[in-house]
């Protein structure tokens, strides 16, 4: 589970993140690791212990390769809506992302392009009955291919580049070209 914190974009309540997250772990039976941010309010901590069935979970700062290596290897995760990085990292993982919502506190790019998401049908349903439910994972999402079928379309009529470029993957692997 990733926390995040204050932002300029959302209205960040302790109270309501912390029974968002409650819920989320109550219904579902996985071992859960929080990592919280630099951002995180003191007071969600403490507010999220409260309740039994979060009160004995431990949770703060992770390194940035043990976080990146658990949500790797994770089924599911719940992630703040503050943060698109954080989202994107979660998406990117392959595995089934909740997202924990927060008031917003003004349109802008980050909102829009969360909107889009959430239409997209990227995140599980919030309700306690779909947080019940085995949901397959998304597919992961890898930038580098994403960013190379963008090139493809933009680029066609340039073989030259295409063929330069096609031994990148390999010399990136390690892998004789």
């Amino acid at each position: 589970m990733l926390i995040g914190g204050n932002s300029r974009h959302f209205d960040w309540d302790s109270r309501t993140v912390a029974r968002q997250a409650q819920r989320i772990i109550e219904q579902n039976s996985a071992q859960w690791t929080i990592a919280t941010s630099r951002r995180t309010p003191p007071d969600f901590l403490q507010l999220l212990h409260e309740h039994p069935a979060t009160a004995a979970l431990s949770a703060g700062i992770l390194p940035a390769s043990e976080l990146l290596s658990l949500m790797n290897t994770a089924g599911r995760i719940a992630v703040t809506c503050d943060s698109m990085s954080m989202i994107s990292e979660s998406l990117s993982s392959g595995a089934a992302v909740s997202l924990i919502r927060m008031p917003l506190r003004k349109s802008s790019r980050i909102s829009r392009e969360l909107c889009r998401l959430i239409r997209a049908g990227r995140f599980l349903e919030q309700s306690t009955e779909q947080l019940t439910l085995t949901l397959p994972a998304q597919n992961p999402v890898s930038e580098s291919d994403r960013c190379a079928a963008f090139l493809d379309q933009l680029l066609p009529s340039l073989p030259e580049i295409r063929t330069q470029t096609a031994a990148y993957p390999t010399a990136l692997s390690g892998a004789p070209a």
